[in-house]
């Protein structure tokens, strides 16, 4: 007898939950629909270029003064970071793989 209630709490929980999951999906935009698959197939159509950070970081025509090196920092802060605490950046140097 403890078997079946056990199995028709379970199969009352699995209920709401596709319930819910049915409510779910029936809840989304009809655009969004094939939206993934559509993605893909376009994206295997592009062909694959990459630009290096120097072209990267100016594709806006920004000045080179500007431009932001791999560490985040603008030029002008890491040269400003580099005369100002030339000891921290040693050490951070000598930690650098």
């Amino acid at each position: 007898m403890l078997g079946y209630i056990a199995g028709a709490a379970l199969l009352a929980v699995a209920a709401h939950a596709a319930w819910q999951r049915l409510a779910l999906s029936r809840a989304k935009h009809r655009s969004l629909a094939g939206h993934a698959r559509l993605a893909r197939r376009v994206a295997r159509l592009v062909p694959y270029y990459e630009h290096g950070e120097e072209v990267f970081f100016q594709t806006d025509g920004a000045p080179a003064f500007g431009c932001i090196d791999c560490t985040g920092l603008t030029i002008t802060q890491a040269m400003s970071l580099r005369r100002r605490s030339t000891w921290s950046v040693r050490g951070s140097m000598s930690l650098s793989v």
